[in-house]
Parts: structure tokens; sequence; C-alpha cells
């Protein structure tokens, strides 16, 4: 009984942890706001120097889906996924930092994954642009 709730505990810190590293790598490259008049939460991105630039409404936009039953999709490593954000939001840095928060995301979100040479490889079909 006390195994089973050692595991359990390890398995909500885990959770924990790849939330708080979500949380830091949002603080470190955005600025949110909350818009007085609508109420609703806005955000901008930090220049290097710390600034923000012109804040934008915050939105749920998804640049990547689940495969769906069946649906074949080519696996991609976190530096692709990274490529495929960064056509969207070009601002997203480049660095080994982003693609290991990226790859702890993509676990988080329970994508399936397989790992070949110590890089592991995401099934995520990159939702096209309007």
């Amino acid at each position: 009984m006390e195994k089973n709730l050692l595991i359990k505990g390890e398995a909500l810190q885990a959770s924990v942890v790849s939330a708080l590293a979500a949380e830091q790598f949002l603080n470190e490259h955005y600025q949110f706001r909350r818009n007085q008049l609508n109420g609703k939460v806005e955000f901008s991105t930090k220049s290097p120097d710390g600034q923000a630039s012109d804040y934008s409404p915050l939105t749920q936009e998804a640049l990547f889906r689940k495969p769906e039953e069946g649906e074949h999709v080519k696996s991609m490593n976190t530096s692709e996924l990274l490529g495929v954000i960064q056509d969207k939001y070009p601002t997203v840095p480049d660095t080994m930092s982003t693609r290991v928060r990226l790859g702890q995301a993509m676990k988080l979100l329970e994508y399936d994954s397989t790992s070949r040479g110590h890089t592991s490889y995401y099934k995520a079909v990159p939702l096209k642009a309007a």
C-alpha cells in the first residue's frame, strides 16, 4: 500500500515540475496583462532587453493536434516542432532550453513518442495557419 502511494506521489511531483517549467518558460519569453476594458488576458513577446512589444489578445490557438486513430503521421523531434512554432512566432528562441521545455510540454500533454538515439520523436500533426 505504501509503495502505491509513493508512485502516485512521484507522478504528481513530476506533473508539478513540468507545469512549473512551462510557467518559467512563459515568464521568460512573454509578458502578460489583463485588459481592463474587456477582462481578457493579453500577451506580448519580450525582446532580448526585457521590454514588451505590442500586446495581442491571448488565444487558445493550437499549432499541433494528436493524430486520430489509424492516422499515419511523421514523427518529429523537438527541433522540428520548434520550426513549426517559429513559422508562426518567429521571436521564440531556438535554444536547448526551449527544446527541452517543448519536450516536457509534449510529454505533459501525453503525445505519443518514440525514442531513437537519445532523441524523442513525437507524433503530432501540425495545424495549417489560416
